[in-house]
């Protein structure tokens, strides 16, 4: 693992306090939380990423997001999808309606976006070590309006 796949997303120290049934808590220590995000680019390396880091001290897992190293080939393919899509539907209501499509007026993106899949404590700790990422959906969204054809 290279160091730039880990990085501290949260650093927080806080006083441990006592004292709460008398008058005046004070301040026994402190406690220190430090969050490190990492990111693994070879799935099958999952599991003992966490072995080790259960086995260096950590003990809070916060949740695993599966995501593409380099989302943009895939973006593109389904905003062309979408936009097939849209065609298909317009062609559909446009028959419907007894009408035929003219030229394309606008085309907005509305965005693309992974779904992604989450994995959070409990599930990963009901189930052993090595984690299994399954499959990995994009959304894409356009808007087009086409006109009516004469």
């Amino acid at each position: 693992m290279e160091g730039r796949d880990m990085q501290t997303s949260n650093l927080s120290i806080n006083p441990n306090w006592t004292g709460y049934d008398s008058s005046t808590p004070t301040i026994s220590g402190y406690v220190a939380s430090n969050m490190l995000t990492v990111r693994v680019r070879a799935l099958d390396t999952t599991g003992a990423v966490l072995d080790a880091a259960v086995a260096d001290g950590a003990n809070t897992l916060n949740g695993m997001t599966f995501g593409l190293a380099d989302p943009e080939p895939a973006y593109k393919d389904a905003r062309k999808e979408a936009v097939a899509d849209a065609r298909a539907k317009a062609e559909l209501l446009a028959l419907a309606a007894g009408v035929k499509l003219g030229e394309v007026l606008s085309i907005t993106d509305a965005g693309a976006m992974t779904d992604p899949q989450p994995m959070y404590r409990d599930a990963v700790a009901a189930s052993p070590v090595p984690v299994v990422g399954g499959e990995l959906g994009l959304i894409a969204n356009v808007s087009v309006t086409w006109e009516i054809a004469e």
